[in-house]
């Protein structure tokens, strides 16, 4: 058997983190000058197509497969060229339909480090211009000591930790795609379903075609986690049958069933349902007692929910439960938010609670939180487990200093 002749290109890339999307920045220069290679690199270098994308870059999520490719912008008006691109998972395919927001905020602090806009504290402008769609977006870089900040102290639902904020401003969203905001329907439609019929919805363009849903209309339960909305092929069949038909009345397609093939991308679906509580990563506050004879569900004590919660099903960032001290007939726990530490800084938690529950019944008997003896809970925090003896309950308390925490002392 003759060995194939093989190389490897070599092809520089920044691996870039932007909002709660991940992605690689490529300069335009530096991809071969054949644009149908492009799709290649792009597949290769994230790892698709393949469910885990183990041989690349990416984390078999879509918000991790994403490529921008960039230029010193020509024009006047615009600081960078930017071509978004959604590397598709389970297909060899690399979708250039939309725009991306997230991957828009790292090109700020990227331009700078390249040296392409000059940084000027305490903030710097970088002006987009999104290829894709032909929209301008300006960014508000943080500049510290003469380049793009990279500490900070702003927290974004669905990523652990905190860096610092850039502000996206789109000047004219408006017909990013389609060349309109509204289709010709006005600010409400009726789309014809495939059995489902007339489905109400709101169509709008901006930065992206979005169609907006009631989402109870299309029987999807707003509590049900990632995992079973997913496993539901019936559901995912109706949530693509009315994307199918939203893609036709924007007028990105004349026939439904090449939605698809348009882009698996756009529009975006977004399901609307009314205020109700649900579960979510961040929403561990919770003790349950389960018989140790049967295995059956006992009780179960919500905790209070954080002031700031990072919630959402896309979340990733899991507070704590730490420890449960059982004494005679009663339970203690210490419930809160625990923020990640990033690089040696800890963020005080949100809220933190020391509850005594009812052991038979899961009854609150009562609950304290640093604010209760004086102190700003955003500055002490409690630091379970909890240590009970006949004489009373002993916590650990933490006070917040400038980088991390002083010396636990017991309360």
């Amino acid at each position: 058997m003759t060995d194939l002749p093989r190389y490897t290109l070599r092809i520089p890339a920044v691996l870039v983190r932007g909002g709660t999307s991940r992605g690689l920045v490529f300069k335009r220069e530096d991809l071969p000058e054949d644009p149908a290679l492009h799709d290649l690199v792009f597949l290769a270098a994230l790892g698709s197509p393949d469910l885990r994308q183990l041989d690349g870059v990416g984390a078999g999520d879509s918000h991790c497969s994403k490529i921008a490719v960039v230029s010193r912008s020509a024009s006047p008006d615009a600081d960078v060229d930017f071509l978004f691109g959604e590397v598709a998972i389970r297909e060899a395919r690399v979708d250039y339909a939309g725009n991306s927001g997230n991957i828009i905020a790292a090109l700020g602090p990227y331009a700078l480090d390249e040296g392409w806009v000059e940084a000027r504290a305490p903030e710097t402008l970088v002006r987009i211009n999104n290829v894709n769609t032909g929209k301008p977006i300006e960014l508000l870089v943080p500049v510290v000591d003469g380049c793009a900040a990279e500490d900070g102290a702003f927290t974004i639902d669905g990523v652990p930790g905190f860096g610092p904020r850039i502000d996206m401003r789109f000047p004219d969203p408006g017909g990013a795609v389609t060349g309109h905001l509204l289709t010709a329907d006005g600010p409400l439609s009726e789309l014809d379903v495939p059995a489902l019929g007339a489905v109400r919805a709101t169509l709008v363009d901006a930065a992206n075609p979005v169609v907006f849903v009631d989402g109870a209309a299309l029987g999807v339960d707003p509590a049900a986690p990632p995992p079973t909305l997913n496993a539901d092929a019936a559901l995912l069949e109706r949530l693509q049958a009315v994307r199918a038909a939203a893609s036709v009345r924007f007028g990105l397609v004349d026939r439904a069933q090449d939605a698809w093939d348009y882009s698996p991308m756009i529009p975006f679906l977004v399901l609307l349902f009314p205020p109700s509580r649900y579960p979510s990563f961040s929403d561990a506050h919770r003790v349950w007692a389960v018989s140790t004879e049967t295995g059956s569900l006992l009780w179960r004590y919500e905790g209070p929910a954080p002031v700031e919660s990072n919630g959402g099903w896309g979340d990733r960032s899991v507070p704590a439960l730490h420890g449960c001290t059982v004494f005679e007939d009663q339970v203690f726990v210490e419930l809160g938010q625990r923020p990640v530490s990033y690089y040696g800084y800890q963020p005080p938690r949100n809220h933190s609670v020391v509850a005594c529950l009812e052991a038979a019944s899961g009854r609150e008997i009562w609950k304290v939180s640093p604010q209760d003896f004086g102190e700003d809970p955003r500055e002490v925090q409690f630091e379970g487990p909890v240590v009970v003896d006949r004489h009373g309950a002993y916590v650990m308390v933490r006070r917040r200093k400038a980088f991390g925490f002083e010396d636990a002392y017991l309360w």
